[in-house]
């Protein structure tokens, strides 16, 4: 591989991969989940991202885990995060 070539492992790229098991799609499902809380989006927002692609590490825990599990994980990290989010609603113009 060259050097400027994205490695297949960088979560960070659009379809990045994560490392082989369950166990690890679901710490960066509850990762991803806390992280976007605690800037502010609601779990309606964060639930999108989970399905956008694009989003490559969150893509990709939400196809391993199936939408109920990312949903109980979102819903959580939105709870937990209360004081930042509004628990789950961002106002306009924040």
């Amino acid at each position: 591989m060259r050097s400027d070539d994205p490695s297949p492992m960088d979560t960070h790229m659009p379809g990045g991969l994560l490392p082989p098991g369950r166990a690890a799609a679901r710490e960066t499902a509850e990762i991803v989940a806390d992280e976007l809380a605690r800037l502010g989006y609601s779990a309606p927002e964060i639930l999108r991202l989970f399905d956008d692609p694009s989003f490559g590490a969150a893509y990709a825990a939400s196809r391993a885990l199936g939408e109920s599990v990312v949903r109980a994980i979102i819903v959580r990290a939105v709870i937990r995060w209360p004081d930042v989010c509004g628990v789950g609603v961002r106002t306009a113009g924040r």
